[in-house]
């Protein structure tokens, strides 16, 4: 289980996202994705809630599907200020 933690101002992301020597957080260079050529998963996601510095997301519920060096996620559904959020 994920340890709930306080909500944080968009400010408070943005000043806590910059790195230390004022350049990016993360490099130009290309992920390596490589590994998603060479696995198959299948994965059923479900988070009460996911806290975001711009609002709330709850029930979120979604598939996460790797295959043929693919990576899919469908189909998603959540809530965010009280609306049902889906797609496919």
């Amino acid at each position: 289980m994920v340890e709930k933690r306080k909500l944080v101002t968009k400010e408070e992301a943005e000043r806590d996202a910059k790195s230390e020597d004022g350049g990016p957080v993360f490099p130009s260079d290309p992920l390596p994705l490589e590994l998603i050529n060479t696995v198959k998963a299948d994965l059923a996601v479900k988070i009460g809630e996911f806290l975001t510095p711009y609002g709330v997301y709850r029930d979120v519920d979604l598939r996460i599907v790797t295959s043929d060096g693919s990576l899919t996620v469908r189909p998603l559904s959540a809530t965010y200020a009280e609306s049902k959020i889906s797609g496919i």
